[in-house]
């Protein structure tokens, strides 16, 4: 195609050089212009045939980079295939432009139904109320205004059969390589299949709790019968005392564990429900040191009450002294030496209560951490020390149902600090 055009243009060049001996025109200016035309003509044909040439290059180099493209996008279409959650993704006018294999085994829409066509009429997304938020609160928009990835644990999807589908969601935004937004994209997992897993958790939890319940008050009933009638400790000698003082301390604490996994579970199935009394606060530290008073002996660590005055308001007593054991409990546990102190301050609303001890403290990176469920913070100071992590995570769930806050105060080596402050009035 390329030697048709230049042996095109070289001809007309020179049909036009063959006419100019019929015009007017003196004889050597005749031939300079010859020579002229003739060079102009041969330029413009090299010109002409780098333009080509040029051209065949960009159409080799564009028809590469689609092969790459359509491999590429065979490849993003494999790995979008293959991942177990829903996926869809749109434009900046919300035109849905990706659908993935999950997110139509989900919704029973196909890509062939949804691509193209506006998200909102498509998802119909409704919060928790039923209300749909497409376009008044659209999770896709927020994004865009904010900028940054936006998480709901509590929206609802409308499949293509009208049953609703209830959805984690986290939407992004996609942005270029200058950060100007150009769409987004949406993962969505059911919610449904979790909370029916987490309910058959919770419930085999329950029914093991309630199981070991019984031989552990056997235990126990046994080891306070011959504690109190002295029936054969005083022809023991002081090791086998001693085991047995042990022996009543793992099963007091079992006993305790089982207690607070049953009541984690009343408490997140929402059936746990509050006695509000008046109560005074050093009344519940007191019970709670006398309860823990073995553990703190067998530790030899000496505790400390500081109170303002005697403190009243109106909580639920139980509790408080759950919340109390909890933070109590966990200072023994990660005090070797020292004291443990209990305090009280108050307000005109509000009461703060803290337990401090001179334990081993904690680095400032795990506090976020601590208060969550079965959380237990790793290194060479806690290799040796037990636990079910559930203790903190117990005390922040009673603390927040009623209506306060729970934080803490550390330092490696220093020992710590857990305060949590509750309403004087709820």
């Amino acid at each position: 195609m390329k030697k048709i055009i230049i042996l095109i243009i070289l001809v007309i060049a020179l049909a036009v050089l063959e006419f100019l001996p019929y015009f007017s025109i003196d004889g050597e200016f005749l031939v300079f212009l010859r020579i002229a035309g003739l060079i102009l003509v041969l330029g413009i044909s090299f010109l002409v045939f780098l333009a080509l040439r040029r051209m065949e290059k960009k159409k080799d180099l564009d028809s590469q980079m689609f092969e790459k493209l359509v491999a590429e996008r065979g490849e993003e279409q494999t790995i979008l295939a293959s991942i177990g959650e829903g996926i869809y993704g749109v434009d900046r006018d919300r035109k849905i432009v990706l659908f993935n294999r999950k997110a139509e085994e989900m919704t029973g829409y196909t890509a062939a139904d949804v691509i193209g066509k506006d998200c909102s009429s498509v998802m119909k997304i409704k919060n928790r109320e039923g209300v749909n938020i497409c376009k008044e609160d659209c999770p896709v928009i927020r994004s865009w205004e904010q900028g940054e990835t936006i998480v709901t644990d509590d929206l609802i999807i409308t499949k293509k059969d009208r049953n609703s589908l209830k959805a984690f969601t986290t939407v992004s935004p996609i942005k270029d390589y200058k950060g100007i937004i150009k769409g987004g994209i949406t993962v969505f997992r059911d919610r449904g299949e979790e909370a029916e897993l987490e309910d058959q958790k919770r419930e085999f939890i329950s029914i093991v709790a309630h199981e070991l319940r019984t031989p552990v008050a056997i235990i126990e009933s046994n080891l306070s019968t011959l504690a109190q009638e002295n029936l054969v400790l005083k022809d023991l000698n002081p090791k086998t005392v001693q085991i047995l003082n042990q022996i009543s301390l793992g099963s007091k604490r079992l006993a305790r564990l089982i207690g607070v996994i049953l009541s984690i579970f009343e408490i997140e199935r929402g059936k746990l429900t509050l006695d509000l009394k008046p109560v005074i606060v050093e009344n519940i530290i007191k019970e709670v040191v006398t309860e823990l008073n073995p553990a703190l002996s067998a530790k030899k660590l000496a505790f400390k009450l500081v109170l303002d005055s005697k403190t009243r308001i109106v909580t639920d007593k139980n509790m408080v002294k759950e919340v109390l054991i909890s933070l109590v409990d966990n200072a023994i546990k990660f005090t070797k030496k020292g004291e443990i102190t209990v305090g009280v301050t108050e307000s005109e609303e509000i009461v703060k209560i803290f337990v401090k001890d001179t334990g081993i403290g904690i680095k400032k990176e795990d506090f976020p951490k601590i208060f969550k469920k079965f959380y237990q913070v790793e290194s060479y100071l806690t290799r040796d020390i037990q636990g079910a992590g559930i203790g903190l995570y117990f005390a922040k769930i009673i603390v927040e149902m009623l209506e306060g806050k729970i934080w803490v105060e550390s330092k490696v080596g220093k020992g710590s600090k857990f305060s949590f402050s509750l309403p004087k009035k709820l």
